[in-house]
């Protein structure tokens, strides 16, 4: 039986709340774009995937899907996120995610997103988390 592409993106955001990007979630060719920093490679994606949901209070920001639209290997999700930082700070944005799904596992995300937000509250508070996960 297979995974349809929505379950799958849909698991994928729910990993997202927890930081556990496992290698079975992603093909071995994996690549991920966001738009503050352009294209990302796999291990240094799932660094960040994994030290983003240590950053906020209860493990994670809540998302919710507003929408999911699928075509042959691309799925486009719509979704805000919603939680507070563990330095307190409230945290909201709106995404526009667009994956392409390759037998089950995610080949490459693309993330759009109001950068200001997350240039803001978000990339001072992953500083903070990787400079500690390096100690």
């Amino acid at each position: 039986m297979t995974t349809s592409n929505h379950q799958v993106v849909r698991d994928f955001l729910a990993a997202l709340r927890g930081g556990a990007l496992t290698d079975d979630r992603i093909t071995d060719d994996f690549e991920g774009w966001t738009v503050l920093s352009g294209p990302v490679d796999r291990a240094t994606y799932q660094k960040a995937f994994g030290i983003f949901a240590t950053i906020f209070e209860g493990g994670g920001p809540t998302l919710t899907i507003r929408s999911l639209t699928a075509e042959e290997d691309r799925v486009v999700a719509e979704f805000t996120s919603d939680g507070t930082l563990v330095n307190g700070d409230a945290y909201h944005n709106e995404y526009l995610f667009l994956f392409r799904v390759r037998d089950g596992r995610i080949a490459y995300v693309g993330e759009y997103f109001n950068p200001d937000v997350v240039r803001q509250k978000i990339a001072p508070a992953m500083a903070a988390a990787m400079t500690r996960a390096s100690k």
